[in-house]
């Protein structure tokens, strides 16, 4: 039976926590389906993800690389944080919300607990608390292969815009100067001159500016 790198990935956490030592979970399953990846990495799909994986590819199963851990969501310290938007930038998820310079928070319902966001904040106010009731965190008994799609998609929708907006920052340092600022047409440069002798004869007609007197 043929098994594609979709079917593979819709196995896996889907949290893109990258402790299986690749970006995300797209490119673990593309790293499984060409034979370079044991199918035990995903830390927070433990033994599910390992039995999945290994019915679907016909392999045997394998002990957990990793241990598994207690599924987490992140926390800032809203005393110690300083609105530097670097955590922002490193969720996969857009679970974080905030502006430069203001206080960050966290949408419990969209975190992975992918503890991606700790190592980039400068005064370690991120912590990792247990996961909230409100929407089943992957390692979770409770997590589907619908939930994991679903944040799939978040990653899917984030890296689209980055890459619009780098491939706009690309084109902007790629326009030569004098298409950035058109020339100005022969009326409005008459008027400009214009503008610049009324402004001359204004000042001629006034005289020199007053010298400060100085102080006794």
């Amino acid at each position: 039976m043929f098994v594609t790198i979709q079917q593979i990935e819709d196995h896996v956490a889907g949290t893109q926590c990258e402790e299986c030592g690749y970006k995300g979970c797209r490119p673990y399953a593309e790293a499984i389906f060409s034979g370079d990846a044991e199918i035990n990495l995903c830390r927070p799909g433990g033994e599910r993800v390992i039995k999945n994986l290994a019915v679907t590819l016909d392999k045997e199963v394998l002990p957990p690389a990793k241990e598994k851990e207690s599924p987490l969501i992140a926390w800032i310290d809203p005393k110690r944080c300083i609105g530097c938007t670097l955590c922002i930038q490193a969720c996969p998820t857009d679970a974080i919300v905030g502006r430069s310079k203001r206080m960050h928070s966290i949408i419990t319902d969209e975190c992975t607990g992918c503890r991606l966001c700790i190592e980039p904040c400068p005064v370690d106010c991120i912590e990792m608390n247990g996961a909230a009731e409100a929407f089943p965190k992957a390692g979770d008994d409770t997590w589907e292969e619908a939930r994991a799609a679903q944040v799939a998609e978040w990653v899917r929708i984030k890296k689209d815009r980055k890459q619009r907006r780098a491939v706009k920052i690309d084109a902007a340092e790629a326009t030569p100067v004098e298409q950035k600022v058109p020339e100005l047409g022969d009326d409005v440069m008459a008027k400009i001159k214009a503008a610049r002798e009324a402004a001359r004869k204004k000042a001629e007609k006034k005289g020199p500016a007053p010298r400060p007197r100085k102080k006794p």
